[in-house]
């Protein structure tokens, strides 16, 4: 018996459970049906965002992902053609009003979706994530792994994104600033010590992981949004040295207070506070200022342990 077999009768068996209940579930799928008509008409994309949920809360709530993997030679292959059978319908709506982009956008997602790892399994999530992918970066790896949906929903968010006009860059500086959550921890002494290297050099290569991994993730983003709007193209202009910089900001921050002891307070209250500089840009001078501080504080707080690596 195939999977999608199995799939067939426990539908059959769920709606011989219903019994008389089956009129009031038409009832309220035909209302639903109906609504969903009307948003795809005048909200294209809202009405693709709408349909991308039934698979993403699908893939939240299945248990049978051990059984998928065992009997599909290729089961991320075979969930994400599940996941495009559970959207078709709302993909067709979306193809019957024209709306080509949101179609598109809302195939991909659903097929997307066979990637993500569910909450409570951290194995999943960490076949995808490796650390060597991520230049062996403890923050990225850590954080990308304990927020494996958080993570999956910013990409499909920064996606939808790129797809509209003058949206996209403004998008993955938002993400560029979700970022800066991954620099609120800090990582056991061991970690700290491992790569050898003085407070300078540290500090040089923690930065320049940052930026890489960010930077990487979000070309295929930046080249979208540059392809499909070349007329927003001049707010990549701001997007990049505002978004590198960002980064700089969180990794100095981070190391300013550092303290192996306390690995849930990587950050003051003021240091946090200085990110405000980057979204209301007339305080951005305050910000520089303090970055210039934390970068001084940094290199001597980190002296007390490497010391031996100067």
């Amino acid at each position: 018996m195939s999977l999608w077999e199995l799939h067939a009768r426990r539908f059959v068996r769920w709606v011989r459970m219903i019994g008389p209940g089956l009129i009031v579930v038409l009832a309220a799928a035909a209302a639903a049906v109906l609504l969903y008509l009307l948003v795809a008409e005048h909200r294209p994309w809202i009405a693709a965002a709408l349909a991308l949920l039934i698979p993403l809360r699908l893939h939240a709530v299945r248990r049978d992902l051990r059984l998928v993997r065992q009997l599909c030679r290729r089961p991320r292959l075979h969930l994400a053609a599940e996941y495009l059978a559970v959207a078709a319908p709302c993909l067709l709506v979306l193809l019957l009003h024209r709306a080509w982009l949101p179609a598109a956008a809302l195939t991909v997602a659903a097929a997307a979706v066979a990637l993500f790892p569910q909450p409570h399994a951290p194995v999943y999530a960490g076949r995808i994530v490796r650390i060597a992918r991520l230049g062996y970066s403890p923050e990225w790896t850590a954080g990308l792994r304990r927020r494996p949906v958080a993570s999956a929903l910013l990409g499909i968010g920064v996606l939808l994104c790129a797809l509209m006009p003058y949206l996209g860059f403004p998008a993955l500086y938002l993400a560029a600033l979700c970022c800066a959550n991954l620099y609120t921890r800090n990582e056991s002494l061991e970690l700290l010590l491992l790569p050898e290297k003085s407070p300078a050099r540290l500090l040089t290569a923690k930065i320049r992981t940052a930026c890489r991994n960010y930077f990487l993730l979000a070309a295929p983003f930046a080249l979208l949004a540059a392809l499909l709007h070349p007329e927003g193209l001049w707010l990549a202009a701001l997007w990049a040295p505002l978004s590198a910089l960002l980064l700089v900001y969180c990794v100095l921050a981070k190391y300013a207070v550092y303290d192996p002891a306390a690995p849930e307070a990587a950050a003051s209250t003021a240091s946090m506070l200085g990110l405000v500089g980057f979204i209301v840009w007339p305080l951005l001078p305050v910000t520089l200022a303090m970055l210039v501080s934390h970068a001084l504080r940094a290199e001597k707080n980190l002296n007390r342990y490497l010391y031996d690596y100067d």
